[in-house]
């Protein structure tokens, strides 16, 4: 079995629940928060008292407080690139960008001629981070908090499907 990297011995990690911590006043964008793991951060950032942008293509969550939704399809890194000049990027203290859509069976491009599983999980996010990288946090940081972006990823099966051996 390959390993990759270290296990540091130096740290005693310990588990703590994101429960136990206010986020009272936090403010937090959410690329890709209307489904999955998106969505449930996104629930569990707002009951602890953040306020929390949430982008994507559809949205079900209107009835919750302190939710504003922007609709961006992110298969278009043009929309990507508009998306990252209009966030109110200097407000955030926190921005986390989940992977976006799992691999196709089929392989499909967008308006764009990219492949659409390519353009969703990876380029459209490159974009956003290359484009408000300069931006995020200004504000914030001028109170002394540091702003924080995550990438949040699937990282695959690990093997080839059948049908996609060839």
């Amino acid at each position: 079995m390959t390993s990759f990297g270290t296990i540091r011995q130096d740290i005693r990690w310990q588990r703590q629940e994101l429960v136990a911590n206010s986020l009272e006043g936090v403010q937090v964008a959410v690329i890709g928060g209307t489904n999955g793991i998106g969505r449930s951060l996104t629930h569990t950032l707002v009951a602890k008292g953040a306020q929390v942008l949430v982008v994507g293509r559809s949205f079900r969550d209107e009835c919750l407080p302190r939710i504003k939704f922007i609709r961006a399809d992110l298969s278009s890194v043009k929309i990507a690139r508009n998306l990252a000049r209009d966030l109110p990027l200097e407000s955030l203290e926190l921005i986390v960008m989940t992977q976006g859509i799992f691999a196709g069976r089929e392989r499909r491009t967008n308006a764009e001629g990219i492949e659409l599983d390519l353009a969703v999980s990876y380029l459209s996010r490159l974009v956003l981070v290359r484009e408000f990288a300069g931006r995020v946090g200004k504000a914030k940081a001028s109170l002394g908090k540091k702003p924080r972006v995550f990438v949040m990823g699937f990282p695959g099966i690990g093997k080839l499907l059948a049908n996609e051996a060839d």
